[in-house]
């Protein structure tokens, strides 16, 4: 992110045509029990890792206390350290307010639940739906068997979690300019006619009217 607030920065000191922004992924995070405290703090650590880490550098400058206490809690579980400086501060403020526009990519939500054990993650990669499993050591686990749509990659099926990350964004970080929607879906097996030389997408379709 430092980097990035480089660029940005270079880029308007020379005063060059165009915008600049920043693409995300932005995966909107739930707790599996919103009244259990342990699936809430999974939800808030997992959200840290993907998206606060991001965008509070991004459009604040700096790491709330809520946000770099999470950060050091995950760290020090799991033996890591984090090393900013103060003139990495001092960058990544000066283009706090400069960012024409942010790129929200959104395919998914994930909700979450408490764990004390070890990490072990595994990717579906084959499309055979269930074969995902995602549990970090010091944030939680995923839970996967609930009563959303999937695909078959396991990635759950859930369009409000668009909606409730841009207005997130709108909400925590009045700072931004414009949100694009530079990528969202579903993934999707394509069942080719051959008949008609074409793919009926209709799943595609059903989930874009859902936005």
């Amino acid at each position: 992110m430092v980097a990035h607030a480089r660029a940005v920065k270079l880029f308007k000191d020379c005063n060059y045509n165009g915008e600049i922004g920043v693409v995300h992924a932005l995966p909107t995070k739930y707790p599996y029990d919103s009244s259990n405290p342990e699936d809430v703090k999974a939800a808030e650590l997992e959200d840290i890792i993907h998206n606060k880490f991001i965008l509070n550098a991004t459009y604040l400058g700096k790491y709330s206390r809520e946000t770099m206490a999470g950060v050091q809690h995950i760290l020090s579980v799991n033996g890591g350290q984090l090393e900013i400086s103060d003139e990495d501060y001092k960058i990544l403020d000066a283009a706090k307010d400069l960012n024409d526009f942010l790129g929200i990519n959104y395919y998914m939500s994930d909700w979450m639940r408490g764990y004390e054990g070890e990490s072990e993650i595994t990717h579906n990669a084959t499309g055979d739906k269930g074969g995902s499993k995602y549990q970090l050591k010091g944030v939680g686990q995923r839970e996967f068997d609930i009563d959303v749509p999937r695909t078959d990659w396991d990635w759950m099926i859930y369009p409000q979690g668009l909606y409730d990350q841009i207005m997130r964004v709108v909400k925590d970080y009045p700072s931004y300019h414009k949100i694009y929607v530079t990528e969202n879906g579903l993934g999707y097996k394509d069942e080719f006619d051959e008949k008609e030389k074409t793919v009926h997408d209709d799943a595609c379709i059903d989930y874009v009217k859902k936005i």
